[in-house]
């Protein structure tokens, strides 16, 4: 029988228990005994726990003494139970929530983390109806689900038993995936809905929060308002003053066409996990917004930081300009180069006038002495100390940002202009074919900053094209930026461009030498001599730019090339040349040095020696140079052999000739096209048989070539080939990019293809075909025609898995086809689809949610105009929201916009509404015959278009202080956004107050919940309660005690009500083993006052110490509950050590919580008691645990504490496993030397649980405990998995190799299969001939990614054997964890790397086919070898070298 999905953790379980481990903590959830504290859930109740895995919850519910059944569908986890707590065995029961029925009902049902397992919508549905079945009237069902409440996302439960790898106590485990689902709180709350008396409910919760917030908003606009008039007086106050002492500029015009820039918060090196792990911090928003505080960063200081010739000062313009606009805040602006002496030009401001005033400060760098850009730096730190209202906003260069970093200033980064905006600049200024000569010279990448971007737009319309060769283009850029650098004149002795080149090109050539991407400060002074004149001129060039704290770059790589190259131009001596560029000892350009040669070969004459003498070089030993180059520098001949001799040497070796499709196959194919290249390209095709690398680089290339240069018979035989190789090979699927690659040269690209293909791919259903096929259709513009087979088979577009892997298969391809409809059919076809597969919940999280939704705007905006004039079409359209707004999912998608904008277009927003609300009111008024999904729709698409004047038509048609009008805006409220729900709660407030006021006011049982504590706190009321219970009813046994809480008792002649639940759980204190009372004990027990504080504290601990508390609580009856514990906690420290208490004792958990203090020696009398916890919730909503031990360590120094422990354990009843494994860990890291041996003991004897292994981390931790641990007579006594734990933990170490190789190989046959597996990994890792020895042998051993460290050549037969092995089992983990282990092996020296090329080949030899893959390491591995002996030029040797030139 097939197994469901949410069976896997069956799986899971039996693996991690076969490994003699548990999988989940062992931490109870606090909220389970909450709830059973909070609602009064007494002995006498029945409990059910569905999912209760290992026990966690169990186990604290039954020792606490309530009657519990814990289920679970997993019998490995129930046997587990059953094992762990023999004496409750007939307490635990296999039980399926979604096919058993038990034959009672229960008083209190609770779930923790199960509901999330469960992914389809019916069975949640299901469990939710067995909750309902078996929960009795009045009882409490506690519902705990994963998730954050606002993210959604359920798994593949096709995947529920794949194997993932999961992180646990032992290491990382190969276990069964299981299944997940979360939901937000909406989505929880409508599955709640579906039981009308939880809806009641949750409607009741809602309407009750909301109503206390009105009149606080009301008087929060009423002060606003005030404070808007009191700011338009000053603002007219400031500006006078201004205009008094006539400083700084305060007229801002609108700057000439000005692109929309943004900002975000500067990234900082230490600050890049920061930016993926919380990419909202970092937000991009406008420098307005981030000055007015309409961003998450609220502070009022900021520093503009972004490269020269950016646009800072037009950004700075623009700032002042939209304040002055705005007229809320008052912009002034000082340029530090108009300003020597800023600091006394300041202005001085009242702290009222500094919030009214954005003080703005352009171009700290233009300081050109370091000197005194640092007086300036500070004198505006102390400035702006002096007024921290006020708003600042700086500019500066980024390579200035080291220096000038202000403190309580945030650094914002300027970004780079978008694509589209360049663009549209391009278009402003006529320049319309320019894009079309950036692209085919390859420069897209300057056309992002501002400088670069005028300066092409300047040159194009001058001289009406680019520059030939990238060369001359570069030497334009920076002649440009020091020219217009020299025109700011910031001191008159700079002479950047003069004197500041020459230093540029030294920088340049340091750089490229040294192999580094940047130099600090020091490196640029050592190459000047010095010069700190010299080092601010450079940094002011405009070229440079800083990346860490004074460290510095070229802005672009391709200036540093440039410039490097007018270094060996100078030069002109090939030998000089090699040996700068080359690897050592060869003649193989560096790749790093590509660029740089291709740009020197630009610069020189084709006749002159050195270009033929590189030439040679190149076509000699560094063939794929020639992409670099100007093919004109070949003949015909030349450039077909060397595209025939790159193509062989690549079969030859079975290697792709790059990673990807792309631009080194297009430059490879435009180099070497000729009639015999393209016979060769055509011979090769149609003799290939496997789908080997060499028939992609064939297929590749055919993407790039130019057939329109060919004949038709040439055209012809290509095709017939291509479709035959994509007949060939088209089952394997996983390739299907490849064989369809070739089909998207512009050429072929066309419905005949589309067509031929359709025929081949007919029956297919994989995804990556089907994706591949609709992204050739999309590229071939002929969605249009082929949108019916898109439909059909977008379905097929899903991840999958293959061989244990699970493939992402993206959706985007079928969007961008959803999106790309233009016709009104196809536009009516895709909503359908989408409706259909919104209402199956295809689109409820992640990227398809936005997806969908996109493409709904995109297709709604379209659909405008082919249903303004046309009733029937729009009605489909509404057809569509209805049918979404009838799923509970619509809740969550943010397409109601693009609806209300859709239907606001074709002006039937009314029409629309009208029909919405009178299906709404045939619905409700119909209710014997309504339909839950359509009222929800109506109710849904009426609230889509309420506005104000529509609510109150609405309002006005309804019939006031009826049920059925206020249910109508209830469902209103459902859906409404926040404006509109407030107005509706107004209205039902107003209008239906008897029906609003009965669903505020306090409910029956919170009056009673009230009453019971009010008396429970009053020791006399309570007391005579209780005794009156005894004398006039005198229940005997719990059934009487239970018919008499169903009953009405009378407490005074005037009074009558129901039995305080305090004294029923009183009652139960004092039930025998038979279920019936000692009616004298019970009596004594009230008339004890010890007794009835320990009860009120037992009781009340979690209500007191719950945010959400409900009932009310007097100063005088918080003191009685006070001093009550504080009454228990004297007697714990006099009694007996109670074992009852030993991880949970109510008067400590108030002390716990801080409510008392206690003298040292009486906290030191509770250290028995350390394993007594609270559990409390940090910031991010993480619980964590804290201990009585924890509480007495902050309080008592290590001198008197650890005396105190000597005491405990010595008597042995104090000494439990948590007891010892705080202690223990405490002596330890606390160094009480005299204690180590004795904490080893505790370590060997402490069942192998979680605080063992706590215990053995503290242990290791101390290096003489830890030395003890590495005796033989202490490892041999520690069981078999607290030794290969200690393994683990010491491996981490390489100082413990030896020790522990030494150890594991002795007793690695001794190993029970599990724990050898880790040994082997622990073997692995250390180099181990032995455990390499075992691996050859059980290759599948390793089933998770470890690191193998071999470095002694004598290892590599046996690696190569497993390699061959785990080929053959088709292992890729292990046989990539090899190579890396070879490729170790390789870098050791040149000797090893020499019998690893000659064991390849001999491989390779052997068997082609299985091994030529191989060639592929040998090539990676030899440019890495010939990195490694190519050693490091340092700054010294570059000086030197220039000085040997005398370049300079």
């Amino acid at each position: 029988m097939e197994k469901k999905y949410y069976e896997a953790y069956e799986e899971r379980y039996k693996t991690i228990h076969e490994k003699g481990y548990s999988w989940s903590s062992d931490v109870s959830s606090p909220i389970v005994m909450e709830i059973i504290r909070k609602y009064d859930i007494t002995f006498d109740h029945s409990l059910l726990e569905i999912g209760c895995g290992e026990g966690r919850d169990s186990k604290v519910v039954l020792e606490s003494g309530y009657h519990l059944l814990a289920t679970d569908i997993s019998s490995s986890a129930i046997q587990y139970c059953k094992k762990q707590m023999p004496k409750y065995e007939s307490n635990f029961a296999v039980v399926d929530c979604l096919s058993d029925t038990l034959s009672q009902k229960f008083d209190y049902i609770f779930a923790v983390a199960v509901i999330h397992m469960l992914v389809l919508d019916e069975d949640r549905d299901g469990f939710y109806q067995f909750v309902h079945t078996h929960l009795n009237d009045g009882g409490i069902a506690l519902i705990c689900t994963m998730g954050d409440g606002t993210m959604e996302m359920q798994s593949d439960i096709h995947k529920a038993f794949d194997l993932q790898e999961r992180e646990h106590e032992i290491g990382r485990v190969m276990v069964a995936g299981t299944s997940c689902r979360m939901v937000s709180f909406k989505i929880f709350e409508e599955e709640l809905k579906q039981d009308t008396e939880t809806y009641i409910l949750l409607l009741e919760l809602r309407n009750r929060a909301v109503s206390n917030g009105v009149n606080k908003i009301i008087s929060k606009i009423q002060n606003i308002s005030n404070q808007l008039k009191d700011q338009t007086n000053i603002l007219l106050e400031i500006k006078q003053h201004f205009s008094e002492i006539n400083i700084g500029k305060r007229k801002f015009e609108a700057p000439e066409n000005y692109i929309q820039r943004t900002c975000m918060v500067r990234i900082g090196n230490n600050d890049f996990i920061s930016y993926h792990l919380n990419s909202q911090k970092y937000q991009v928003h406008s420098l307005l917004d981030f000055v007015k505080g309409n961003t998450d960063c609220k502070e009022n200081k900021f520093i503009l930081y972004s490269d020269a010739q950016s646009g800072k000062s037009t950004e700075l313009q623009k700032l002042g300009w939209d304040l002055q606009e705005e007229g809320n805040l008052l912009p002034v602006l000082f340029e530090v180069k108009g300003h020597p002496q800023l600091s006394n030009d300041l202005p001085a401001l009242s702290e009222e006038q500094d919030k009214n005033v954005v003080l703005i400060i352009d171009a700290l760098d233009e300081r050109f002495d370091s000197e005194k850009r640092y007086d300036l730096y500070n004198s505006i730190k102390s400035y702006a100390d002096e007024h921290p209202n006020l708003h600042i906003v700086l500019s500066c260069r980024s390579n200035f940002g080291s220096e000038c970093s202000l403190e309580n200033f945030v650094a914002l980064t300027l970004n780079d202009l978008s694509l589209e905006d360049a663009y549209d600049y391009i278009n402003t200024r006529g320049c319309y074919k320019l894009k079309e000569e950036i692209d085919k010279k390859r420069v897209n990448e300057f056309i992002r900053t501002p400088f670069y971007l005028i300066a092409l737009v300047d040159y194009y319309t001058e001289k009406q094209t680019l520059p030939n060769h990238k060369s001359d283009l570069y030497d334009f850029f920076i002649n440009r930026r020091l020219q217009q650098e020299d025109d700011k004149n910031i001191k008159k002795t700079s002479y950047i461009k003069r004197k500041g080149y020459y230093s540029l090109q030294k920088i340049a050539i340091a750089i490229q030498l040294m192999n580094v991407n940047d130099l600090s400060d020091n490196e640029i002074l050592d190459l000047e001599d010095e010069s700190d004149e010299q080092l601010d001129r450079v940094l002011h060039s405009g070229l440079l730019v800083e990346t860490t704290y004074r460290r510095y770059a070229f802005i672009h790589n391709a200036f540093k090339e440039y410039l490097v190259s007018q270094f060996l131009f100078k030069h002109k001596d090939i030998d000089t040349i090699k040996k700068i560029c080359c690897y050592k000892d060869t003649n193989i350009i560096k790749s790093t040095w590509y660029n740089t040669i291709a740009l020197l070969l630009s610069q020189l004459s084709q006749t002159e020696d050195l270009s033929y003498q590189i030439v040679d070089w190149i076509v000699n030993d560094n063939k794929t140079m020639v992409l670099y180059i100007d093919s004109k520098m070949f003949n015909e001949s030349q450039r077909t052999d060397l595209f025939k001799e790159i193509l062989e040497e690549c079969k030859a070796k079975n290697l792709r000739f790059d990673d990807f499709i792309g631009s080194k196959y297009e430059a490879l194919m435009d180099f070497g096209f000729s009639e015999k290249s393209i016979s060769y390209l055509t011979m090769e095709l149609e003799m290939a048989i496997d789908l080997d690398n060499h028939l992609v680089n064939i297929l590749f290339l055919i993407r790039y070539l130019k057939f329109e240069l060919l004949s038709e018979n040439q055209i012809r035989l290509i095709a017939v080939l291509l479709f035959k190789v994509f007949i060939t090979h088209i089952q394997k699927q996983e390739y299907a990019y490849i064989l369809f690659a070739p089909f998207e040269n512009h050429y072929l690209l066309c419905e005949d293809t589309i067509k031929n293909i359709n025929v081949i791919i007919k029956n297919i259903e994989h995804p990556n075909v089907i994706n591949n096929w609709i992204e050739y259709v999309i590229k071939a513009n002929c969605v249009e025609q082929y949108i019916d087979i898109i439909i059909e088979k977008g379905k097929f577009v899903h991840d999958y898995n293959n061989n244990g892997c699970t493939h992402i298969v993206s959706r985007d391809n079928l969007f961008e086809a959803y999106s790309s409809v233009q016709t009104w059919t196809n536009i009516k076809k895709v909503l359908c689809q989408l409706t259909i597969e919104f209402k199956e919940h295809s689109y409820t999280y992640g990227n398809d949610r936005k997806d969908f939704e996109q493409v709904l705007t995109k297709l709604l905006q379209k659909a405008v105009g082919f249903c303004f004039d046309n009733i029937d079409n729009a009605d489909f359209i509404y057809r569509c929201l209805f049918e979404m707004g009838g799923d509970r999912y619509i809740l969550k998608s943010n397409t109601a916009e693009s609806y209300i904008i859709f239907f606001r277009a074709i002006e039937k927003e009314q029409y629309y509404f009208e029909k919405s609300l009178k299906k709404l009111k045939k619905q409700l008024y119909d209710w014997e015959h309504h339909d839950y999904k359509k009222l929800e729709a109506s109710a849904y698409c009426t609230s889509l278009f309420l506005n104000v004047e529509r609510l109150e038509y609405i309002s006005s048609t309804l019939e006031e202080n009826t049920e059925t009008g206020y249910s109508l805006l209830s469902w209103l409220k459902e859906f409404s956004t926040n404006e509109m729900y407030h107005h509706i709660n107004n209205i039902q407030r107003i209008n239906y107050k008897s029906i609003w006021t009965e669903f505020n006011k306090p409910s029956t049982y919170e009056l009673k919940r009230q009453h019971d504590y009010d008396e429970l706190m009053n020791y006399e009321s309570f007391k005579a309660t209780i005794l009156h219970i005894i004398e006039k009813k005198s229940p005997t046994n719990k059934q009487e005690l239970k018919e008499l809480r169903r009953t009405n008792i009378s407490f005074s002649d005037d009074e009558c009500d129901n039995m305080n639940d305090y004294a029923f759980w009183f009652f139960s204190k004092f039930e025998q083993a038979n279920e019936t009372y000692d009616l004298e004990a019970i009596k004594n027990g009230i008339n004890d006052l010890k007794t009835y504080h320990r009860f009120v504290v037992s009781h009340m601990i979690d209500f007191q110490y719950n945010k959400d508390r409900t009932l009310d609580v007097s100063e005088k009856q918080r003191q009685i509950f006070i001093d009550a514990a504080y009454e228990w906690l004297e007697d714990l420290i006099i009694e007996e050590y109670d074992d009852t208490f030993r991880y949970s004792c109510p008067a400590i958990s108030v002390l716990l919580h801080k409510d008392i203090e206690l003298e040292h020696n009486k906290l030191l009398n509770l250290l028995p008691y350390s394993s007594c916890r609270i559990h409390y919730l940090d910031e991010m909503d993480m619980s964590h645990k804290f201990t009585l031990f924890d509480y007495i360590k902050e309080r008592i120094d290590v001198k008197e504490l650890s005396k105190y422990i000597s005491i405990c354990y010595s008597k042995s009843y104090l000494s439990h496993e948590e007891n010892l494994n705080q202690w223990g860990c405490y002596l330890i890291q606390n160094s009480i030397f005299k204690e180590y041996n004795r904490v080893i003991d505790w370590m060997l004897n402490i069942p192998e649980r979680h605080s063992s292994y706590c215990l053995i981390l503290s242990l290791l931790d101390n290096p003489i405990t830890k030395k003890k641990i590495m005796q033989k007579d202490i490892i041999e006594k520690c069981s078999e998995n607290k030794r290969i734990y200690i393994y683990e933990q010491l491996a981490k170490d390489k100082e413990n190799d030896d020790f522990v190789k030494s150890s594991i190989e002795k007793d690695f046959e001794l190993f029970e299969e599990g724990n050898k597996k880790r040994a082997l990994s622990i073997l692995l890792a250390k180099g181990s001939m032995y455990g390499l020895k075992y691996f050859v042998n059980h290759v599948d051993a390793i089933e998770y990614h470890i690191a193998m460290h071999y470095t002694n050549i004598e290892a590599l037969s046996y690696m190569l054997e497993a390699y061959s092995k785990a080929i053959d089992i088709q292992s890729r983990l292990n046989y990539s964890v090899i190579m890396n282990s070879i490729e170790e092996m390789v870098l050791v020296s040149n000797d090893n790397w020499q019998k690893v090329k000659i064991e390849f080949g001999k491989l390779i030899d052997l068997n082609r086919k299985k091994y030529v893959h191989l060639n592929f390491y040998l090539d990676k591995w030899e440019k890495e070898i010939m990195e490694k002996c190519t050693p490091t030029i340092e700054i010294n040797e570059v000086i030197h070298l220039l000085k040997s030139v005398q370049s300079y």
